[in-house]
């Protein structure tokens, strides 16, 4: 149980880190209804077709060439 005289500043503590923004690289950039255009480029390396959770697939140029990756 938190002590009640710690409520009050652990409520502003998690509120902080609610409303913190998303450093690059962070799955917290993306969101419903972006289109490939609009995702982040920063903090992101490593781009590969995937792979069906097996070993990534060839390496490709980033979020736009996706569509080079083989259909599966």
């Amino acid at each position: 149980m938190i002590p009640t005289r710690l409520r009050p500043a652990l409520a502003a503590a998690l509120c902080g880190l609610a409303a913190a923004p998303a450093a690059a690289g962070d799955i917290r950039e993306f969101t419903p209804g972006l289109t490939v255009g609009e995702l982040p480029a920063e903090g992101y390396v490593g781009f590969a077709c995937g792979a069906n959770g097996g070993r990534p697939g060839p390496e490709i140029a980033g979020w736009r060439a996706f569509a080079e990756c083989p259909a599966d």
